[in-house]
């Protein structure tokens, strides 16, 4: 709980800050900042009323701050200036960064103020009192880390500090009026790389990147935030982190040495044993960083690896789905395996140019993650670090076997980084192909054991693959063309595997896939588990019959009434566990479960988490305790709306204490209670809006369902309203992922797809496209990554969570309007993320082993990386997700592409754990059967017939239709089959 509240704490001072940024910033954007010049010098407004008078310059505000910038920038600067204030403060402002971080020497009545002015905090360093004058004449000098102040020539103090180093200079007012004259500034240009792709800054002290503006067609992205974010993290991107076995030291402790010389820049870092070089040049579109490390003696490192600084990525906020800011945060993705290696550093909002940086030479053997300096984690102390080897790390022996690097004097090591822009995806492998000549790999990540998978590998020109192993054996593979290889493996076991390629270059590369066990056994394991284990079966508990969190080792309840946790209040999120039994049971209906499930549909969902008016308390154990439930949460209405409709699909005969229309009206109300409170977003369950009011109409209760359609129609209108205003050119957002995205599935299925496609933008770059399994969707800062956990790395960037199934729905509705391969396979690939939270072949559980059915909250088992571990807990939410898709459909593409099936010859088997459903756009059909406990085990494509081997998984007999419709989902034949119980049938259609 403690830990719950520091992370809100933490969080609302974060958004503040944010809107603080965008409050001050944005008046530059809406007063389009203009530009003042005299002979020798342009000045930038910023904001305030500022010009030339008497030699100098004059600004005026009436309230706020007034500021306005040499457009040049400065290092070991000296200034002069004199300052006549009228009214309110003066000052002068030197190192700009931007407009929240500067230092500053403000002049306030009689006296003066030196101030360090950064994102999250302003620091005071040092004051004076000063004599009553008219005018003041100060000087501004510095020397190394040490900045002197004096008044008519005579010291008044000297400040310490090394924040900031190089920058703008500039001039402020606030609240008032002042005039500057006699303005003499004087330093060094900074040491800088540009080109038309790349604008390059280099700390001259630390030898760090502290700018990296990158341009590409019309946009420009500023990548590296050089502001001190926290004093945990003083590391700057380039920063070099060592082990030799005397502890881990940094570049930023070394005696370090920058200089420019014919358009490169050469930074040498030397402590008392190493040697690390880097340098640095542009090279067309692309900047080369090479690195060399030399010993003066025999040296072993146990850890090497350079740190990148990104803005941070901040998904927060469960009331708002975004907020507009001045710098959007970034997001990243990693793949490395050996010779092949590469970071991406994508834009939050989804819009270009985005950031590759590619290993050219040299060999990284560990994984890229983040890498907390601190005892403790905290988001902004936190950097991405590109292991050259994390051996002295993390020791485990793992699928990355991090070596020992053995050192000789003159024998360096060396490797080469490559950075380029790229526009989207397509681009990014273009260029990584072509600019970087390095091979490409698109594979699904997730494989169920005993399926085949393949593989499409495009290798540069003039590169052929040698070898692809697993486990040590040949894996066979096939040139279909002269770039372009298809590798066919079979999965024998479950867990994390690799594949080793070898290159004709002489490089070595891997990939890394999960082998899955079989999905329906799993969920038929976890609907048994949560009716076991996870509903409260004492009568005398205050949340008897709930669904709750358990302890995997105890099997004890993390129930609480004073939590404002809706997990640990059994609703929220966990309300979605009820999913899973109901789902078994419409496929073979069990009298005894559907009875508990009902009880805890009637008893706990419609008794205690809401009220008479179907309004849904955040926490009713708090409620039942005599609280007040500490108040509604409207989105918990969408998870138990869901639970009602999916009761209502049972015939009568099965259920005892309501009539499955009762359990849909239930549905209808919860819903319209929810949009009664005006929602402006979709988040939880976007799908199953639809499906509840289509299930109104199928069932002749038209009122309800208009009812339900007009009920929606303010939170579209707000909906589409945020479409129009995010998709202008200029505005920049953070977005919680689990708030934004899902709007883009809502206004798909409500048809409309141009506005969808805005909130679908993030999602297209940063969703599933990470190479290891295990690293899914943009990056995620829950609430376990906030709470103040003792660790050091966080071995995911992305962790994988229910919401990562759930904002990777769009991409399939996306695909099937767009048909667009890559969106598919982002699909696939996110939403089968959903595997890792019942993945009991994982191996690094400090507590013990996961059973099959036993789910973990806290996206990935291990590590003890988080505050729920061990805990049984809210991750069934991607069911519902997977149910609708991946869970009954698989696809072949026009291109042949097989997306969660396996082709073999003309037959093809589904790879989804109830398959009903084959889209075949390379045949142009879609089969399918209509009812729930049938599926389809395989299909053979014959020249004049289709042969579909069908089952029945229920203990009665039923009948279902099995239909063969065109892509566009007109029927083309249709036929009835009786089945017996469990029986299978061979049908052949003729076509």
């Amino acid at each position: 709980m403690q830990y719950k509240k520091l992370y809100l704490v933490f969080l609302a001072v974060y958004v503040l800050s944010c809107f603080l940024m965008y409050s001050f910033t944005g008046l530059s954007r809406e007063l389009n900042p203009v530009a003042i010049s005299d002979r020798e010098n342009r000045w930038i407004i910023i904001n305030g009323e500022w010009k030339y008078e008497n030699g100098g310059l004059y600004g005026e505000v009436e309230t706020g701050k007034a500021l306005i910038y040499l457009d040049a920038q400065f290092r070991n600067i000296n200034i002069e200036c004199t300052i006549n204030p009228v009214s309110g403060r003066a000052g002068v402002i030197f190192y700009m960064q931007n407009v929240l971080n500067y230092y500053e020497l403000v002049l306030e009545r009689q006296e003066l103020f030196f101030i360090l002015r950064m994102t999250n905090d302003t620091r005071y360093l040092a004051s004076s009192k000063l004599p009553k004058e008219k005018y003041y004449v100060f000087k501004i000098i510095q020397e190394e880390d040490t900045v002197a102040v004096l008044l008519n020539n005579s010291l008044l103090f000297k400040v310490n500090d090394d924040t900031f180093t190089s920058g703008f200079f500039g001039l402020s007012v606030q609240n008032g009026k002042a005039s500057f004259s006699n303005i003499n500034v004087k330093g060094d240009p900074p040491i800088v790389l540009k080109n038309d792709s790349f604008d390059v800054s280099i700390d001259e002290k630390y030898g760090s990147i502290k700018s990296l503006l990158g341009s590409l067609d019309d946009g420009t992205v500023q990548f590296c935030n050089n502001t001190p974010l926290s004093p945990s993290n003083p590391w700057g991107w380039g920063t070099v982190i060592l082990d030799y076995g005397e502890d881990l030291i940094t570049s930023k402790e070394m005696r370090c040495r920058v200089y420019s010389s014919k358009g490169e820049v050469l930074t040498e870092y030397t402590g008392d044993k190493i040697r690390v070089e880097i340098k640095r040049r542009l090279s067309g579109s692309f900047l080369d960083e090479i690195y060399t490390i030399n010993s003066f003696n025999e040296l072993t490192l146990n850890t090497l690896g350079v740190v990148f600084r990104p803005d941070i990525t901040m998904h927060v906020g469960e009331q708002s789905s975004y907020f507009l800011v001045e710098n959007t945060p970034m997001v990243y993705h990693w793949f490395t395996g050996k010779n092949l290696a590469y970071l991406l550093v994508t834009h939050n909002n989804g819009r270009p140019p985005h950031l590759a940086i590619v290993l050219m030479n040299g060999e990284i053997n560990g994984y890229t993650l983040l890498y907390n300096l601190g005892v403790k984690h905290i988001p902004l102390g936190a950097s991405p670090v590109l292991f050259v080897t994390g051996k002295g790390i993390d020791g485990r022996k793992t699928e990355y076997t991090q070596p020992e690097i053995y050192i000789r004097p003159n024998k360096p090591l060396s490797f080469t980084l490559r950075y380029f822009l790229f526009k989207d995806w397509k681009d990014m492998e273009d260029k990584i192909l072509n600019i970087c000549k390095q091979p490409v790999f698109r594979y699904p990540r997730y494989i169920p054991v005993g399926k085949y998978m393949d593989i499409e590998v495009e290798v540069p020109q003039d590169i052929e693959i040698t070898s692809v192993k697993m486990d040590g054996t040949e894996v066979l593979y096939v040139k279909v063309a002269d770039d372009k290889y298809l590798v066919k493996a079979l999965v024998k076991s479950a867990g994390l595997k690799r594949i080793d390629f070898s290159f004709s270059d002489g490089r070595e590369t891997f990939i890394l896939f999960e082998g899955m066990q079989n999905i329906r056994t799993l969920l038929n394991k976890r609907a048994e588990f949560i009716l076991n284990y996870q509903i409260d079966s004492n009568p005398d508990s205050l949340g008897f019959l709930g669904i709750f969190p358990i302890d995997l080792l105890n099997k004890k309840s993390m129930a609480s009434s004073q939590a404002g946790n809706c997990q640990q209040a059994g609703t929220g999120e966990i309300t979605a566990s009820a999913l899973i039994p109901i789902y078994k049971n419409l496929v073979d209906p069990q009298e005894d479960e559907i009875k508990k499930i009902e009880l805890y549909a009637n008893e706990w969902l419609r008794g205690k988490c809401q009220d008479k008016d179907y309004a849904c308390y955040l926490n009713p154990l708090n409620k039942a305790a005599g609280g007040d439930g500490m108040g509604f949460r409207i989105w918990n209405a969408n998870w138990i709306a869901t639970v009602y409709y999916y009761l209502s699909l049972f015939e009568n005969r099965y259920l005892k204490l309501q009539t499955r229309d009762t359990y849909l009206l239930w549905a209808y109300n919860t819903l319209k209670w929810f949009f009664s409170n005006k929602p402006t977003y979709i988040s939880p369950e976007p799908h199953m809006i639809r499906k509840v009011i289509n299930e109104l109409y199928n069932r002749n209760y038209k009122k309800e369902a208009k009812d339900l359609e007009e009920a929606t129609e303010h939170t579209i209108k707000s909906i589409l309203s945020q479409s129009r205003e995010l998709e202008q050119k200029g505005k920049e957002w953070v977005m919680d992922a689990n708030a934004f995205v899902p709007m883009a599935t809502f206004l798909f299925i409500e048809g409309y797809d141009k506005e969808a496609y805005t909130f679908l933008d993030p999602t297209i770059t940063d969703l599933g496209y990470s190479y290891d399994p295990r690293i899914q969707s943009a990056f995620r800062i829950w609430d376990d990554a906030a709470s103040g956990y003792h660790y050091k790395l966080i071995p995911y960037p992305t962790m994988p969570h229910f919401w990562t199934s759930i904002v990777g729905y769009p991409l399939l509705l996306a695909y099937e309007r767009y048909d667009k391969e890559e969106f598919l396979e982002s699909a696939y690939n996110s939403i089968m993320s959903l595997y890792e939270s019942y993945n009991s072949d994982y191996p690094f559980n400090l507590w013990g082993k996961m059973e099959l059915g036993e789910a973990h909250s806290a996206f990935l088992p291990g590590l003890g990386l988080n505050t729920q571990e061990r805990a049984c807990s809210d991750q069934d939410g991607s069911f519902s997700t997977y149910l609708e898709t991946f869970g009954t459909k698989c696809y072949i593409t026009k291109t042949g592409r097989s997306i969660n099936c396996s082709r073999e010859d003309s037959r093809i088997v589904s790879w989804a754990a109830y398959p009903r459903e084959y889209i075949l756009e390379d045949a142009g059909y879609i089969i399918s059967t209509a009812h729930i406990s049938t599926v389809i085990n395989s299909v053979k494509l014959k020249n004049d017939s289709i042969i579909i081997e069908i089952e029945n998984l229920r203990k009665d007999d039923i009948e279902t239709e099995l239909k063969l419709s065109s892509i566009d989902k007109k029927s083309l034949k249709s036929m009835t089959i009786k089945m017996k119980a469990l029986e299978k049938q061979f049908v052949e259609i003729r076509i």
